[in-house]
């Protein structure tokens, strides 16, 4: 049974890349694969996507809001409630790609959404803060978001904002599954210290969110001297292994 609910959902339906110009070739562009092959639709949407990009629909694939790490805009392409200057906590990273003619924060893999169990308007967005590129190491976050779609006629607001789960002790990506109760979801991120190789863990429940906890001695730290912004963290469809990717480490494939 669990698959075919899963797959009846469409929250990832629509994605949104490009950026807003007045250039007649380079536009903001809608992908939506809710007919089986992909339609792209040229729009009119605010917002430049460079390097980081998510979104949300609803279970039926409706485009809800979108973000491009600098700010959140939601189904009419606009600015949403509350939704400017995410990942703005004091940093120079986001003076120096968010404030520019088009904002776009620089960050792989930088965010993504979950719809809050339970809950048919609340939707949680985790997503990684650099808190300064120009003063090395910098001081990553993983920060907490929610958005009520609630409110404002259906376009949505923004209630809670860039709140932090961790601090420092944390590398740059993370990644969700669907919990083994089939409503709950887990959200994990590798630590940042070689010496100490930790899985945080956390679990989103209709009430918020659970944890940290932590999972030690199993998890391969990457050395800084190999940062270079390219690991990537992903679960298989059916959450049961987690892959991890690193340009010098190679592929690592936990049990989960």
């Amino acid at each position: 049974i669990m698959p075919l609910l899963l797959l009846a959902q469409k929250h990832d339906n629509t994605w949104i890349y490009g950026q807003k110009s007045d250039n007649p070739l380079v536009k903001t562009t809608k992908i939506d694969f809710s007919g089986g092959a992909p339609e792209f639709i040229i729009t009119d949407f605010e917002g430049s996507f460079v390097a980081f990009s998510s979104s949300m629909s609803d279970s039926i694939g409706n485009l809800l809001f979108y973000t491009n790490g600098c700010h959140i805009f939601d189904a009419s392409g606009k600015i949403m409630l509350n939704g400017d200057t995410l990942n703005s906590q004091p940093t120079s990273y986001w003076i120096d790609f968010c404030n520019g003619i088009s904002p776009s924060y620089r960050q792989v893999h930088g965010a993504f959404v979950l719809p809050r169990p339970g809950m048919d308007t609340i939707y949680d967005l985790f997503h990684v803060n650099i808190g300064r590129r120009d003063e090395p190491p910098s001081i990553l976050s993983l920060l907490h978001t929610v958005i009520d779609m609630n409110t404002s006629d259906g376009l949505g607001k923004v209630i809670e904002k860039d709140k932090p789960l961790l601090i420092g002790d944390f590398y740059e990506v993370a990644a969700a599954a669907r919990h083994g109760n089939g409503r709950d979801w887990w959200i994990v991120a590798p630590n940042a210290k070689t010496s100490y190789p930790v899985l945080h863990r956390f679990l989103l429940t209709p009430q918020g969110i659970q944890g940290p906890y932590q999972q030690e001695g199993m998890f391969q730290v990457i050395d800084s001297a190999f940062y270079g912004g390219a690991q990537v963290l992903l679960f298989t469809p059916d959450g049961s292994k987690l892959v991890q990717y690193h340009y010098y480490y190679g592929f690592i494939v936990y049990d989960f």
